[in-house]
């Protein structure tokens, strides 16, 4: 593709606007040109840049930046060592692979990394909310991983009590009809990963899990629903339904074999959209399971408590 030609007096224009104030991504916009375009022309003209004169930052310069930024040296430091801008300097940690620490932003609020290092109650009922309906993303240079919790907006009071479990102060992201909370953390991302949350990076779920019933509530809470429901000439007719990845179905059903009869237990998974399946437990099964998920805790999504309680009182013994 042949180079774009610009005459001399345009070069002047945009040259004047940038030395004026004007925003670099402002002046590439209106004339159509790039980043280095604006700077070569800075150069014809004899003009230094705001904030002074453009440097090239030598290899053995980038290795000596990355060392100093792991001892603990932060970018706005570094960037008046060096003579450069924070942008070289977080460009240079980038292709020199180093991981960034958090932000001065990220660090205004507080948050306990250490939440999921002891597998208690609380501990295995977020676990299990978390892989039904949380979200991990990736660490990218400059920012840690986002540990992302989004519901509907009847659960607020949820998302609430997930960032008291945090110790976090971030806000909640109010829509119309949803609530959002988001930290980043690479320990939290960590730790969930490892212990098989999300399923999507390869993990097998921590056994530890599978084995808690208060994880199993955290997952029905998330991805699962409990009712009393009509089925033909069958008016109350108790279910429990899951849904989610086959390896999750399949631990559930292991957990459900120490409560239930095995020949009783469901003998397939239905496939709703791939990769997503659904397994169903009616009358009998589904009150006992019920019963053993929905008593003697300290947390519970409180509008399925509420489904739990209700058909504990009507169907007291099994």
């Amino acid at each position: 593709m042949a180079s774009k030609i610009i005459s001399r007096s345009t070069r002047l224009q945009f040259v004047k606007e940038y030395l004026d104030g004007n925003a670099v991504r402002d002046v590439k916009k209106k004339y159509g040109i790039s980043h280095d375009t604006i700077y070569e022309s800075l150069k014809i003209f004899g003009k230094e840049p705001r904030g002074g004169k453009i440097r090239k930052i030598s290899w053995p310069q980038r290795r000596e930046i990355a060392r100093q930024y792991r001892k603990g040296i932060g970018t706005w430091a570094l960037a008046k060592r060096f003579n450069v801008s924070v942008p070289s300097i977080s460009y240079t940690l980038k292709i020199m692979d180093v991981l960034m620490r958090p932000s001065a932003f990220a660090k205004r609020h507080s948050l306990n990394e250490h939440a999921f290092d002891k597998l208690n109650e609380a501990a295995l009922y977020w676990l299990g909310f978390f892989a039904a309906d949380g979200h991990i993303g990736v660490a990218t240079a400059g920012s840690q991983a986002p540990v992302d919790l989004h519901l509907s907006r009847k659960d607020i009071e949820h998302v609430r009590r997930f960032r008291i479990f945090l110790g976090a102060t971030h806000k909640i992201q109010i829509r119309e009809r949803s609530a959002r909370v988001q930290i980043r953390s690479n320990k939290i991302a960590t730790r969930m990963i490892q212990l098989g949350i999300k399923p999507k990076f390869g993990n097998k779920i921590d056994k530890q899990l599978t084995k808690s019933r208060h994880f199993w509530r955290g997952m029905i809470d998330g991805d699962g629903s409990l009712g009393i429901y009509k089925i033909e000439t069958r008016p109350h007719v108790v279910s429990l339904h899951l849904v989610g990845p086959e390896n999750i179905l399949l631990a559930f059903i292991a957990f459900a074999r120490k409560y239930v009869e095995t020949k009783k237990i469901p003998s397939r998974i239905n496939r709703c959209i791939k990769p997503t399946f659904q397994i169903s437990f009616s009358a009998r099964m589904a009150r006992i399971l019920i019963r053993v998920l929905y008593t003697q805790h300290s947390i519970s999504l409180r509008r399925k408590q509420i489904i739990a309680d209700r058909i504990m009182r009507e169907f007291p013994s099994d």
